[in-house]
């Protein structure tokens, strides 16, 4: 119901240049993507072009295959890990006018559309859209919106979770606001039958509605402080080691996301679980071994590592830095029958890395996959049955004044 309004309302502003931007907020599973492809198909009707943009290079092999089926012979991908002579040739065709549909990563941006119409956007506000580790630097969504203008295109931006910014842009009407609250509606035989793929037992459905609403998935927090105060000084708690047990006993698949990038270790203690922070700006400091001390990366205070907590006074004092490597030894070491898969930079520095992994994956020949943001976006996993969610609390611990707002993006996409 909620899809078909927001069609109902996208619809009639499709090649309308004085169009404000959209910004479709859904939650995960609402349907936003079958949004994307019904308005590229109207605007392809009005003889013009598509721009979907996403925002890792690791979303665009399923992304690529959906419009592909959708408008065959149409499609062209676009992105850095491509050769320079695959670039070339959906740059030039692109400008030709020979394909209608450019899907990529941010750079998709600068492809030559003539008969430009629609942008889209897709997780709007996931931080991969800044470039600022080299020039030229800019941020893809205000770049897009520009571009839309010059080329009296639409603008269409979806997010589960849009940024703070974003969203009182749509409030105060600079862009216009639509929103699917709910998952979209399944069909009764469908979810029996994936029920029974995945050995399931369903609770008791009503058995007057052949269209039955998806529930958002139960999500249990675990104090890890209690599980150490308990015995458990593992990285996992007892209640994911238990439910990981019971996936490979079915015959499933699990996810194991660490809500970290980067190397950055952060210190804080284990007893009351404060960090220890910058006493100038309150970020927490970060350990450096190299220096063999604590640095605040917004002023530059430094001080050594301290003996006990300044907060409660234990000495239960532990640097947090896991990464998803040592995850995963620790992971394969707990369930040495697990089919384990990693997902992260240093498995991905090829081409086709990404679309490989998740192949594998999807194909069920591994039981775990181990990764960090890019498993929060967007993924088709029907095997899936469990999402382990390791050190969620650590993406607050970042020295970055949208600590706060980052974690709850992607705490709840990983969640949906």
């Amino acid at each position: 119901a909620d899809q078909q309004q927001v069609w109902q309302q996208i619809a009639p502003i499709l090649g309308k240049p004085e169009s404000k931007p959209v910004l479709l907020h859904g939650v995960t599973g609402s349907g936003k993507t079958e949004i994307y492809l019904r308005a590229v198909e109207q605007v392809l009707a009005q003889g013009r072009q598509a721009l979907i943009l996403v925002p890792e290079i690791s979303m665009t092999p399923q992304a690529v295959r959906r419009y592909m089926a959708r408008f065959p012979n149409q499609v062209g991908l676009y992105h850095s890990k491509l050769s320079e002579g695959e670039l070339y040739d959906t740059w030039r065709r692109a400008r030709q006018g020979d394909i209608s549909v450019i899907v990529g990563a941010r750079s998709a941006l600068f492809v030559p559309l003539p008969h430009l119409g629609l942008i889209v956007l897709d997780e709007c506000d996931h931080e991969s859209y800044d470039q600022t580790d080299r020039e030229p630097f800019y941020h893809a969504v205000e770049t897009a919106e520009a571009y839309a203008q010059i080329c009296s295109a639409n603008l269409i931006l979806g997010s589960a979770t849009p940024r703070i910014t974003q969203y009182y842009k749509a409030q105060r009407g600079t862009w216009t606001l639509l929103a699917m609250p709910r998952r979209i509606l399944a069909h009764r035989q469908a979810i029996e039958q994936q029920a029974v793929n995945l050995h399931i037992q369903l609770p008791e459905l009503p058995a007057d509605e052949a269209l039955l609403s998806l529930d958002l998935p139960p999500v249990e927090v675990v104090d890890m402080r209690a599980e150490l105060t308990s015995g458990n000084a593992h990285v996992l708690s007892r209640s994911l080691q238990s439910a990981l047990s019971q996936v490979l006993a079915d015959n499933q698949q699990a996810i194991l996301f660490l809500n970290r990038k980067g190397s950055a270790t952060y210190v804080f203690c284990r007893e009351c679980g404060e960090a220890i922070t910058c006493p100038r700006d309150l970020t927490p400091l970060v350990y450096h071994r190299d220096r063999g001390g604590l640095l605040c990366h917004i002023c530059g205070y430094t001080r050594k590592m301290p003996t006990k907590c300044p907060h409660c006074g234990s000495k239960q004092i532990r640097q947090m830095g896991i990464g998803t490597e040592r995850l995963e030894a620790l992971v394969g070491k707990a369930f040495p029958e697990a089919r384990i898969l990693r997902w992260d930079a240093e498995t991905t520095t090829t081409k086709d890395a990404h679309d490989l992994i998740l192949t594998h994956f999807s194909t069920h020949h591994a039981d775990i996959l181990i990764g960090t943001q890019m498993l929060a976006k967007g993924l088709d996993l029907p095997l899936v049955t469990l999402v382990g969610i390791v050190l969620a609390e650590v993406g607050l611990k970042l020295p970055d004044y949208r600590a706060a707002e980052r974690t709850f993006q992607v705490l709840t996409q990983v969640s949906g």
